[in-house]
């Protein structure tokens, strides 16, 4: 997988959502996104992404995500998705994979998951993700939990906060890094566009350790349809990406 091909997917995508709706309901989609915008940490850049909710059966769909990102550690194109059931209202979950390359390095890792998603109220959803993954170069790998809160307090507004910790091991590697997030997202009701800002703070513990880094970001979506269920869409988490950027890795 290189960056251009990942480009390429990103058009083909960016044409699927800008078809017209009836085509989009005969192929089963339910919901589109393509967002970009910017992050304020040291040596990044813009970031681009792309998901879109495929309905299979009635009670089966498949989230996809297509992703590029400029960091310090060099330019991420990512590929990732979540095939999932939702046998009730207010319940979905099924299992993750995420593919991720970094351009000009040999460099390619891979994680394999379960996510699921539950609503407690009309407005309140509580995300929870497990995984394991891999560098396939020279065998990095780690094991990777987390926890979302996502709340809707109008139709206009979307809250949410995540953590996630991952324990990386290899030689001369064997530490836990850990990733919290609090974000706004707002989209007018009956509009096809939202706007969100959200702030990590990371930090890498055990040998070798990174001390906390804030990280900021802020971006621009053009929507379409709504996630299956009513409910968010699953994150799937990349633990590599904060050892990438300290250069660390």
């Amino acid at each position: 997988m290189t960056i251009r091909s990942l480009a390429a997917a990103a058009t083909l995508t960016a044409a699927a959502l800008s078809a017209p709706a009836t085509a989009q309901s005969s192929l089963g989609v339910v919901a589109g996104e393509l967002s970009f915008g910017q992050s304020s940490a040291d040596g990044a850049g813009a970031f681009f992404e792309a998901m879109i909710d495929v309905s299979i059966t009635e009670h089966h769909g498949l989230q996809g995500h297509l992703g590029y990102s400029d960091i310090d550690g060099g330019d991420i194109g990512s590929l990732a998705g979540v095939v999932y059931m939702t046998p009730r209202p207010g319940q979905k979950y099924g299992l993750t994979f995420m593919l991720s390359d970094v351009d000009d390095r040999s460099l390619t890792y891979g994680q394999f998951g379960a996510a699921g998603m539950f609503s407690l109220t009309d407005t309140l959803d509580i995300e929870v993700r497990g995984g394991i993954g891999e560098v396939f170069q020279n065998g990095l790998d780690w094991l990777t939990v987390g926890v979302g809160v996502h709340y809707r307090p109008s139709a206009d507004w979307h809250l949410y906060a995540q953590y996630d910790i991952a324990e990386f091991e290899e030689a001369g590697l064997d530490a836990f890094g850990h990733v919290a997030t609090i974000g706004a997202r707002y989209s007018p009701e009956g509009q096809a566009w939202a706007v969100f800002a959200e702030v990590s703070r990371d930090e890498i513990s055990g040998h070798p350790r990174g001390d906390g880094e804030t990280v900021a970001r802020v971006g621009f979506a053009l929507t379409w349809g709504a996630p299956t269920n009513g409910q968010p869409a699953f994150r799937v988490s990349d633990p590599a990406r904060q050892l990438l950027r300290r250069g660390l890795y």
